[in-house]
């Protein structure tokens, strides 16, 4: 869980029977708080752990128009250095792909 970034589950015993909570958001750290980034930009960082294409970053986050998605979301991440473009060199790739940065967490000086 902590790997994923999500919350840690709650068990509890109560009275004979026994339940488990589960979250599936991403648990916001007082890191991110810190870096100035709001909950759906620290879900969507968590989400690009991985390289994805545009359709995929659209879909994540419920935006039926591609270059919305990326103009309002991935290009200010970009240039704040938290993701990182697959093919820098063709920006405009249909190939492309956007991953979040290795530099993500840490403290600048």
């Amino acid at each position: 869980m902590r790997e994923a970034g999500l919350k840690e589950p709650v068990f509890a015993d109560e009275r004979g029977s026994f339940s488990v909570t589960l979250y599936k958001e991403a648990q916001v750290t007082p890191i991110h708080q810190a870096m100035g980034q709001s909950d759906q930009e620290t879900r969507l960082l968590v989400f690009l752990e991985e390289p994805r294409n545009r359709q995929e970053i659209a879909e994540y986050l419920g935006i039926g128009t591609v270059s919305y998605a990326i103009q309002a979301y991935i290009h200010p991440l970009i240039e704040r250095g938290l993701v990182n473009m697959t093919i820098p060199q063709k920006p405009r790739s249909r190939k492309q792909m956007y991953v979040r940065s290795v530099n993500y967490g840490r403290k600048t000086q």
